[in-house]
This record gives structure tokens, C-alpha cells and sequence, in this order.
């Protein structure tokens, strides 16, 4: 039994000086392939200087889909218009408003997915807004 209880108050220390050497991880500087951005309930951005594969739409009706970023021939942003993505076979316009950060992440291909507003607009009036999500085949 002696040897049971060694082994438990092993396992304990063990476990301590784990937190320990984690807390002081944490206490670093932080990653510098990592960056701190603005989230937005419209979009997630790949957080991580890595290119995602795909841009994924979400649509109002509970649809998905994804574009290969390997795809996209051109993206547009007009401030009155919105977002025009063309790709090999589709064409894609985001609308809403204050889209500008959304499209420079977009053309640096950081973008992971775009969801269009399902519901009202409740969105404050100087932050990115997706109103609306259209796909068109070309």
C-alpha cells in the first residue's frame, strides 16, 4: 500500500510542475504566426498566416458552399455595391455594408467562411455587416 501512495504523490508533483511549466508558456510572448483581429459574427478569419483551402459560404436557408481559393479569378469591392468574387465557374456578390476589412482579408486568402444575416439587422452601424449572399453559376 505504501508503494501505491508513493506513486500517487508522484503523479501529483508531476502534474504540478506541469501547470507550472504551462503557466510559465503562458507568460510568453505570444506566437508571432499568430494574429489578434477583429471578430465578427459574419465571418471567421483563419487566424493562423496559413492559406485556407476553401472559402465557405453560408447561406440564410442552412446551405453551404465552398469554393476552392485555388478557384477565384478576381474578387471587386465597390463600398455602394459590396463584394464580387469570381471564380472559375461561379460568381459570387456579398452585400452589406462596412465590408471593406472583409474584402482585404479576403484577397490576402485569410477568409475561412462568410455567413449572410439571418434575421434583422441588429448590427451597429460602422461594423461589417453581410446582408446577403448570391451565387450564380457563369
Amino acid at each position: 500500500m505504501a508503494g501505491f501512495n508513493e506513486r500517487i504523490k508522484q503523479l501529483i508533483k508531476e502534474k504540478d510542475s506541469e501547470g507550472f511549466e504551462l503557466e510559465q508558456q503562458e507568460k510568453q510572448e505570444p506566437d508571432p504566426e499568430l494574429e489578434l483581429l477583429t471578430p465578427s459574427p459574419f465571418y471567421k478569419v483563419e487566424n493562423i498566416r496559413s492559406v485556407p483551402a476553401c472559402l465557405e459560404l453560408r447561406l440564410p436557408n442552412g446551405t453551404s458552399k465552398a469554393i476552392p481559393y485555388s478557384y477565384i479569378l478576381e474578387i471587386n469591392h465597390k463600398p455602394s455595391e459590396g463584394i464580387e468574387v469570381i471564380s472559375t465557374n461561379k460568381r459570387i456578390r456579398i452585400y452589406g455594408r462596412n465590408l471593406k476589412q472583409l474584402y482585404l482579408l479576403m484577397v490576402a486568402f485569410r477568409i475561412r467562411c462568410i455567413e449572410a444575416n439571418i434575421g434583422n439587422d441588429l448590427t451597429e452601424e460602422n461594423k461589417p455587416f453581410v446582408k446577403e449572399i448570391a451565387i450564380e453559376d457563369q
